[in-house]
């Protein structure tokens, strides 16, 4: 069974392209013959899981027939006051999706004797050859930024991920899970105790300690005084607020992420912020079911800037607007799309691979197919330096209009790069 490492540090990271957890949990259950995902947690973090995974899980949800089923169940922990650090937001949204599709199940679940609820694995069965194959990743990772690889900086983390090939693995698997879902200590949130206990939940203040102890809070039973005990680990830290980058130094990685990171957290909002609308495009809330236009988008900006280190560019772009604007007019500076056009249109780089924060495409093993320069601005119209083909009497103008690219570098000059490490010409 294979073992992945999440370590950042270069002598690791460089040799190994994918050091990501979250990067090897979203190719598989991108896979369009994925029938059902299960994810057991001790802690869930803020929305960026939800959001990376949701065009795939979204693909799961919607591939459900009465012939053939699908499901989702997410499990979370259900912890001891001292101990909780799951977002009082997590379980409001976790509630909603219980609660908007029948295919979908959210859980809590409580340890007995003052204990942790500490269980951490992700699942995902696909039908293949008319045949169950479950493919198990179990180990240290929480679902928040700072276990599976969203955060700019994780935690080192070890888990091991391969297919389980016995029937009785199989089997004994699907009874734990089961289990979880509907023993003694579990609530379904889509439930009257469900919804009950997410009015009721309070997260804990995050003091660095990690302090674990206490009688996890049941709707209805009364508080039982904490019994503080030694922790057995800290819980994972809240991802902190993304921060500047050496725009000189940092990969276009590094800096998709501190981006998309930064349009996670905000609110959707199709007619707001470059923020806001770009959040919208990203979950489908502005009501064109287009998230690949974000991401590609939101890539070839992240390279453009690492490419041509255009910080005259950013700084025009800080004189030109305010932090809060209503970005209506992506063409509103003409500057900007000359300088990306320059860029797109030279063939050196089309070669260059990029990451894109998403589920891709998987070749025949199940491995994921690198993105390139190229292949996006295959997607992108002329009059914005891409190649898509113009049809019989049409204009330059045809084919997709990467709005995310100037909104990107919107967000970049503003809440990215800092201009005293990378002052612009």
């Amino acid at each position: 069974m294979p073992i992945i490492l999440q370590h950042e540090h270069p002598s690791w990271a460089e040799d190994h392209d994918q050091w990501r957890i979250i990067d090897h949990l979203s190719h598989r259950i991108g896979n369009d013959r994925v029938r059902q995902v299960d994810i057991v947690t001790a802690w869930m973090g803020g929305p960026q899981l939800l959001d990376r995974l949701r065009p795939a899980l979204m693909a799961v949800i919607e591939r459900h027939t009465e012939a053939r089923p699908t499901r989702i169940r997410v499990i979370v922990g259900n912890q001891p006051e001292g101990s909780r650090m799951t977002p009082e937001s997590t379980f409001e949204r976790l509630l909603n999706l219980d609660e908007s599709y029948e295919n979908v199940e959210c859980y809590v679940h409580a340890a007995s004797n003052n204990r942790l609820f500490h269980a951490k694995y992700y699942s995902v069965t696909s039908k293949v050859a008319g045949e169950d194959r479950v493919d198990l990743m179990i180990g240290s990772a929480n679902a928040t930024g700072a276990g599976i690889g969203l955060n700019l900086h994780p935690n080192i983390e070890v888990v091991a991920w391969g297919e389980l090939t016995q029937a009785d693995d199989i089997q004994n698997l699907s009874e734990i899970t089961q289990y979880l879902c509907d023993g003694p200590n579990a609530i379904r949130l889509n439930s009257d105790e469900g919804r009950e206990f997410v009015e009721l939940y309070e997260r804990d203040s995050y003091d660095g300690g990690g302090g674990h102890g206490g009688q996890a809070v049941q709707p209805d039973e009364p508080v039982v005084e904490p019994v503080v005990e030694p922790a057995d680990e800290p819980a994972d830290e809240p991802a902190d607020e993304p921060e500047q980058l050496n725009l000189a130094e940092c990969s276009q990685m590094e800096l998709m992420i501190a981006l998309d990171n930064l349009v996670s957290d905000a609110v959707s909002n199709a007619e707001g912020t470059a923020l806001e609308r770009m959040h919208a495009r990203r979950t489908g809330d502005d009501g064109q079911q287009n998230s690949g236009h974000y991401y590609f988008g939101s890539a070839l900006a992240s390279q453009f800037v690492i490419d041509l280190q255009p910080f005259d560019l950013l700084n025009y772009i800080r004189e030109n607007t305010t932090e809060d604007m209503n970005w209506a007019n992506f063409n509103l500076f003409p500057r900007i799309r000359q300088e990306f056009i320059e860029w797109l249109s030279n063939e050196d780089n089309w070669e260059t691979e990029i990451y894109k924060v998403t589920t891709g495409n998987l070749d025949d093993n199940g491995d994921p197919i690198p993105y390139t320069v190229g292949n996006d601005r295959h997607k992108i119209a002329q009059s914005w330096g891409g190649s898509q083909p113009i049809p019989e009497g049409g204009n330059p103008s045809y084919g997709t209009t990467p709005t995310s690219v100037p909104r990107a570098l919107y967000v970049i000059a503003w809440e990215i790069w800092d201009p005293e490490v990378n002052p612009a010409v």
